[in-house]
This record gives C-alpha cells, structure tokens and sequence, in this order.
C-alpha cells in the first residue's frame, strides 16, 4: 500500500481505492483463462468417467455461471460488501429451487434450462444424432446442447434453437449415428 502511495503521491484512502481497483482488474483479466483451463480439466474428467457427451455440454454451462456469479462474490469482498456478496453468491441455490417450485417453466430462460437437462439425459437426443423438428421445417445433425440452446447442422446452416421449442414440439429421430454410415 505505501508503495502505491509514494508513487502515485495520494493519500491513504485513494491508494486502498487504487489497490483494490487493480486487484478487481487483475481478477477480471486472470478469471476467464482460470474458467478456461478448468473447463478444460472438467471435461476430460466428465469423458474419463464415460459421461454422454449431450450432458456434458449442460454440465459446463452450469459450471461458468457458477464461476461468473463467484467472481461477483469476490469483487463485492474487494469493495467491502462482505455480506452482500454472501448472500449473492449463498442465494443462487435458493433462487434456482425456489422457481423451479413456483413454475419454472413460465421463464423461457428458466424453461430453457430445465429443458436442456431433460434433452441432455434422453437416450434418444444426443450430439451425432440426426433429428427433424417436428413443427419446423429443420433436419440436421445435433452438434451441441447447452442449457439454452441446442444447435443443429445441415448441409447449409447451423440452426439454434432454444431446448424449451424441441421439447414442447417433439422431434422425430432419423438417425442416431448417421456419420459412421
């Protein structure tokens, strides 16, 4: 601290407010290579243990916004909130529960979610697989599944499609490996 003081020649309290602003801005450039690399281990974990690849997708999605939401806990205890960044990063468990009890599926964001996790456990819907929208007029390749979104490749376009439309519609499933023909 007195070395940010002397070199900046401010006071006290403005060298403890030019700390904590580096160490937010050191957090915030170091944080995305830490979620990266640990993804990076969380997967080939999840693929050491032979978890289907559909579900691993929503598994990562869930662990970055964890992160995230971590790193604003952090940030809050830099600035002081020690108690307001307890009861952010101790309420999200809360939260989650709380409206999947009150009608989760009223969010579309929400509904996307638990639509996700329910297309990422069905043998019948996974990454490689080829399906056809029953209400749409897309046929493709599943390519990935996260939380949100389920993208779908045919031989034009990558179609991204919220997992709460395929499941409220149904799909048909044409193929499950059509790349090994």
């Amino acid at each position: 601290m007195e070395n940010i003081k002397n070199l900046f020649g401010v006071d006290e309290q403005v060298a403890l407010y030019i700390y904590k602003a580096l160490e937010i801005l050191v957090l915030i450039v170091i944080w995305p290579i830490l979620i990266s690399l640990s993804k990076g281990i969380l997967i080939k974990t999840l693929k050491a243990f032979k978890i289907n690849k559909s579900f691993i997708g929503v598994i990562i999605s869930v662990f970055k916004v964890i992160a995230w939401v971590f790193l604003l806990a952090i940030v809050l205890r830099i600035l002081g909130l020690k108690d307001f960044s307890l009861v952010v990063f101790g309420s999200i468990p809360i939260a989650v529960i709380a409206a999947g009890i009150m009608g989760a599926f009223s969010s579309s964001i929400l509904g996307d979610f638990i639509a996700g996790i329910g297309l990422a456990l069905d043998h019948d819907f996974e990454v490689g697989y080829k399906i056809k929208l029953k209400s749409k007029d897309i046929e493709g390749i599943i390519k990935r599944i996260d939380l949100r979104r389920t993208r779908i490749k045919d031989k034009d376009s990558l179609y991204i499609v919220p997992n709460s439309v395929i499941e409220k519609e149904g799909w048909i499933l044409i193929d499950k490996k059509p790349d090994k023909k």
